[in-house]
């Protein structure tokens, strides 16, 4: 029997961020239709955490019925990682032996890893997003088992030359959309013998909103702009916000107009435009479907 067996970088029941969402759902929807399903990650906690440290315990467990193998991570040169990273985050040129250094200084779970490769023959991979080196090792250590839902932005990250190997070695690539596999075209050429494919993802449908709840929970009684999800340079928030405060200055503050923040991370905020801006940080799941209905524009990010 051929288990399925998501590599994942961590892997909880609330963590933050889309790649992690759409991770659990599909995990979650899979286990219910009765498919074999199983996940490999490592014991560091989330996008947000030292990965060079041990959050949760090695070994096996379930979580929501799923079997769940934790891989611990070692000691990492977070500084030398920290200033690849901030180039590549600012669109900056790097060295040319810095995304291989990026890469052996990103998560290192050698434990992991061999694990990928021992249970190759009874397991079907499937690793996301392509950007970290728990795909990056796992692409390379079993490519013929390997199914990637790369998650591809147009991103300074997707031009690292070391990610042309990975590309290349795995057997099959799933898109969310036609632009996404566009570019992945466009970057990587296609290997001989593999398979590139257009799935999208699942939806959940079975959710209700209401406008109305929103603007009176949080006293909203004009038009808003919403944006929901990671506030860091890598998502371009900081661009959001001097783009806000440009129209919020000279045309959104007659208006009455707010842009409304939800999700995790630190933003700045210039104090001239502090008026327009409301953040409200990390939100019930009701809050957030109700806000969807409530704003006059949804601000999508682009970026890892």
């Amino acid at each position: 029997m051929t288990i399925i067996t998501f590599v994942l970088p961590w892997y909880g029941p609330d963590l933050p961020g889309g790649a992690e969402a759409e991770a659990r759902r599909t995990i979650q929807h899979l286990q219910a239709a009765g498919v074999p399903v199983e996940v490999v990650t490592t014991c560091t906690r989330d996008l947000y955490a030292d990965w060079g440290k041990n959050y949760h315990q090695p070994g096996t467990s379930e979580i929501n019925g799923v079997v769940v193998h934790r891989f611990p991570v070692e000691p990492r040169n977070r500084q030398v990682f920290d200033q690849i990273n901030i180039r590549l985050m600012n669109n900056l040129t790097v060295g040319a032996d810095d995304d291989r250094v990026f890469m052996e200084q990103m998560i290192r779970s050698p434990q992991l890893t061999e694990f990928v490769r021992e249970q190759a023959d009874r397991r079907l991979y499937v690793l996301m997003p392509y950007m970290f080196s728990t795909t990056y090792n796992g692409v390379l250590e079993a490519p013929e088992r390997a199914l990637m839902i790369p998650c591809l932005h147009d991103e300074s990250y997707a031009r690292l030359p070391i990610y042309q190997e990975m590309f290349a070695k795995a057997r099959l690539l799933v898109f969310h959309t036609y632009s996404e596999k566009a570019l992945a075209e466009q970057l990587y050429p296609v290997a001989d013998g593999q398979v590139r494919t257009v799935l999208g993802e699942g939806v959940d449908m079975d959710q209700e909103a209401d406008a109305d709840r929103f603007r009176r929970t949080y006293g909203l009684d004009g038009p808003f702009v919403l944006y929901a999800g990671r506030r860091e340079p890598g998502k371009n928030t900081p661009l959001l916000i001097d783009y806000w405060s440009r129209y919020w200055l000279h045309e959104g503050q007659k208006r009455g107009a707010r842009l409304v923040l939800l999700g995790s991370g630190e933003i700045s905020i210039p104090p001239a435009t502090a008026e327009g801006v409301l953040d409200l940080g990390f939100v019930s799941a009701q809050d957030k479907i109700d806000a969807y209905a409530a704003a006059s524009v949804f601000w999508f990010a682009f970026g890892q």
